[in-house]
């Protein structure tokens, strides 16, 4: 029968060796015939006794070897009684039936032997079977575990989730001291943060003035021989369309047109459409030559323009927070146009007055740090509070809430956002909308009345 290794696994059932399995056989049935003329010579076999031991050579034959080592113990037997009356003995009474008595223990014996290994035979092979696959995944596991670790470490090493560089970009760019000519002295940190984020070996950062014409002289560069001609044929394409050009991307003109020093190069853009500078990428890895990474340092483009708006001309010192968030929604609006990237609006209407100020400290402290709360004054004199949420889909809405709704069951014991007061309505940007028509939708929609320095926005 099977055994149990000392690894735990289940050893293959085998048979002993023919010769062996032969001896075993005749060498137990001679001994029980010995036994039975010891202790009965009148009647060797029992064929006249309350039970015949002799039964136990053709089962035991039978159970431990198979139908034709029983059979073969049974023919033994038999030979022996024929040989012993040739010789004179005489045969018992019913010897017929003893006979018969021995065929059947036998063919029993046997037979449940040999389907028993049958079936153990089949389990075997699917045994050996599961073995051998999982030995092959284990090795494909190894395999991917090493690999996955290696990827780890290189993720970790470079970020590349979207909202990170942006937060990080943006609070890097807003908390570094700057000269009169801030963009002199943000050029190293700007250029620094895309080669970190988009993987680029040799690149550099160069001014665009308001004709559109690129400074050949470099703000900053990043690695060796880093320059550009200022007829390149990708820089042109890029200052043209106002968005990012590279030879992967798919352009109406001719692909062969484009190619010139440059792989790629990365307007950086406001929302209003004016370029302040342009990063042209002369060397990256093939690898991160993908349309996912060519997005993400387009986007990167487009936002570090916005808070070089807001920095260098001081937009953001004179905006009110309602026209700041027109701002950001119209960046939103762009990424969504251009990219197809997400974003959402969350309008949140405190109806409870008890709790209104409570909830409202709640909510403008909960908030992400991408998403920007903008409170207004519902037509019902209630507060209303409407969130900006970039690159956030419906999905991360319903996360939001959810983790809202958990902030105001722990710190107001309400069991869900209705039982506090709060009335929710949600919208999804689309590639289609445009800020004055969103924004009067929107207001009517959620009932506000538009705020004084957001009339000339409309």
């Amino acid at each position: 029968m099977s055994a149990v290794t000392r690894q735990g696994e289940v050893a293959p059932c085998r048979s002993p060796r023919p010769a062996l399995a032969w001896a075993e056989t005749f060498g137990l049935t001679a001994a029980l015939l010995l036994l039975g003329h010891w202790l009965r010579p009148q009647d060797p076999y029992f064929v006249q006794a309350d039970f015949s031991w002799i039964l136990l050579g053709p089962l035991l034959a039978g159970l431990r070897y198979g139908f034709a080592h029983a059979v073969n113990s049974t023919l033994f037997i038999l030979g022996a009684m024929l040989l012993e009356a040739e010789y004179g003995r005489a045969l018992p009474p019913g010897v017929a039936g003893f006979a018969l008595g021995l065929f059947a223990v036998a063919l029993v014996a046997g037979e449940f032997r040999d389907q028993w290994y049958r079936r153990l035979d089949r389990l075997q092979a699917a045994t050996d079977y599961c073995r051998e696959r999982m030995d092959e995944l284990s090795r494909a596991y190894q395999v991917l575990k090493l690999s996955h670790d290696g990827l780890e470490k290189r993720v970790a090493a470079s970020t590349t989730n979207l909202r990170d560089c942006i937060l990080s970009i943006r609070r890097q760019l807003l908390q570094t001291p700057t000269s009169d000519r801030a963009l002199l002295g943000l050029a190293p940190l700007i250029l620094r943060q895309f080669a970190a984020y988009g993987a680029l070996q040799v690149a550099s950062l160069h001014r665009v003035g308001d004709d559109r014409r690129v400074e050949v002289e470099p703000l900053a560069t990043f690695g060796q021989g880093a320059y550009i001609e200022p007829d390149d044929p990708l820089l042109r394409e890029a200052l043209e369309r106002g968005q990012a050009a590279s030879l992967k991307a798919d352009y109406a003109r001719d692909q062969a047109s484009l190619i010139g020093r440059l792989l790629l190069v990365v307007p950086i853009v406001d929302f209003q459409g004016r370029i302040w500078a342009v990063v042209a990428v002369q060397q990256m890895p093939f690898r991160a030559f993908s349309r996912e990474n060519l997005r993400l340092l387009a986007v990167l483009g487009g936002h570090v323009g916005d808070l070089l708006t807001r920095r260098l001309e001081g937009v953001t010192i004179a905006l009110s927070e309602a026209q700041d968030f027109v701002y950001e929604l119209e960046r939103c609006l762009a990424d969504t146009r251009l990219h197809g990237l997400e974003a959402s609006l969350v309008a949140l209407r405190l109806a409870d007055a008890a709790l209104a100020p409570d909830l409202q400290s709640l909510i403008m402290g909960s908030h992400r740090g991408l998403d920007r709360p903008l409170v207004l004054d519902h037509r019902s004199g209630q507060p209303l509070i409407l969130v900006l949420m970039p690159l956030t889909d419906d999905g991360g809405v319903m996360g939001y809430l959810h983790r809202l709704e958990r902030m105001v069951k722990e710190q107001f014991g309400r069991d869900g956002l209705e039982a506090a007061g709060i009335q929710v309505r949600h919208w999804r940007l689309a590639p289609t909308d445009r800020r004055p028509a969103l924004l009067r939708r929107l207001f009517d929609e959620v009932e506000v009345a538009v705020p004084p320095d957001l009339e000339a926005l409309l």
